[in-house]
């Protein structure tokens, strides 16, 4: 366990301390402080989970390279739409990036893809040693653009070169530990269509992570770097998380994943109690000081708790929401969904009714998705996980 969690901490701190030196840089470019989660929330469209009945099967099951080889084909279905997708929005012009940072995002987004499904793989075998370099190498290649800018200034052009490198190299890294991916065949467009549903799924906890980031950088600009390297560091708490209850466990919670929430779900309650109890002091007086005349420092102390609350109850509300794609059946999953994003844009739409942008600091942020998260497992609760609901699945 002591071993894992190093593999798990170790490459944590390589992304934070990307995004400071880039805010170092002269004039604070936001190249990767904005790309990033532009890629993150492409891999969410393109995380239908193809993958579910090949991880569900096992290696003497005799439909199992079947299955693989739908996986396989509906991934490169997925990253191709993915890539057009980002081409055709980013280009257009009301939003109007230039070819090079779109690039840049297709590069980024194929990269974060690849390392992923090379993650999930090497998880579900316990090679958690080979998980650990993939993690190292989907932070680091960063590090090597701001070495050569010692050679050339060129921000953008050198980002550019050794994101496309660096997208190559995953490739071989994923056709080594995976395997050569197949072509566009129609067995792929039968595994996406068969669980098209499940890719609101994967949206929610994605847009509940990246788009306030998204957002901060638009409204927050100069406090960006800043929030989001917390940010980043925060997530060690989901691995903790991670570590202890859930890598250890994915055969078993792919197989028997209701028994396996039942049993952890009074340890995540206690849990829950941090950023339920946080978000209440915050918004008796912190929420609402100006941060504009604090120095950065003074900004991080304040900031830090509610982030840490909110990167918790994130990891909490994620593996709930990963439990409801094997756990349910599409028709109830997709209104689970449905529920959700209602949610989710009533509390916005009250936020903007009240001002509350104009009226808090970006403490304000992390708090209102605390408050979506608590909201989206109380539903999650009461969809899936009721007592009487487990007895009737597992009698």
């Amino acid at each position: 366990m002591i071993k894992l969690l190093v593999y798990r901490i170790a490459p944590i701190a390589l992304r934070p301390l990307a995004i400071y030196l880039e805010g170092m840089l002269p004039g604070k470019p936001t190249i990767l402080v904005l790309s990033i989660p532009i890629a993150m929330m492409a891999l969410t469209l393109s995380s239908i989970p193809v993958y579910r009945d090949y991880y569900m099967s096992r290696s003497d099951d005799p439909a199992y390279l079947i299955k693989k080889h739908a996986y396989m084909s509906g991934l490169v279905w997925l990253m191709v739409a993915a890539i057009a997708l980002l081409i055709l929005v980013l280009m257009t012009p009301i939003i109007d990036y230039s070819w090079r940072f779109v690039a840049i995002v297709c590069f980024t987004f194929i990269i974060e893809k690849l390392s992923e499904e090379c993650s999930r793989a090497l998880e579900f075998r316990k090679q958690f040693f080979g998980w650990f370099l993939v993690q190292v190498y989907r932070s680091i290649w960063v590090f090597i653009v701001f070495i050569l800018l010692s050679f050339n200034n060129n921000y953008q052009f050198i980002y550019l070169l050794i994101s496309a490198f660096s997208a190559l190299g995953v490739s071989f890294i994923f056709m080594k530990v995976i395997g050569r991916p197949s072509f566009l065949t129609t067995k792929g467009i039968i595994a996406i269509r068969k669980n098209f549903a499940y890719i609101v799924g994967t949206f929610l906890p994605a847009s509940y992570r990246q788009l306030p980031r998204i957002a901060i950088v638009k409204w927050y600009p100069e406090q960006a770097h800043t929030f989001v390297a917390l940010a980043q560091l925060a997530q060690g708490v989901g691995i903790l998380f991670n570590v202890r209850y859930q890598i250890p466990y994915r055969k078993l919670i792919a197989r028997r994943p209701l028994m396996f929430q039942r049993r952890l779900e009074p340890t995540m309650k206690k849990l829950l109690g941090f950023p339920a109890v946080l978000v209440m002091v915050y918004l008796m007086g912190p929420m609402f000081i100006d941060l504009s005349d604090l120095s950065t420092i003074t900004q991080m102390v304040l900031l830090t708790p509610i982030v840490v609350a909110d990167a918790l109850l994130f990891a909490i509300m994620s593996v709930h929401l990963g439990y409801v794609q094997w756990a349910s059946g599409i028709t109830r999953a997709v209104t689970f969904y449905i529920v959700c994003i209602c949610i989710a844009l009533a509390f916005c739409a009250v936020l903007w009714v009240v001002d509350a942008i104009d009226s808090v600091n970006l403490s304000g942020i992390p708090s209102s998705t605390i408050f979506i998260g608590l909201l989206w497992l109380v539903t999650a609760k009461l969809f899936f996980f009721k007592s009487s609901d487990f007895s009737k699945r597992t009698q």
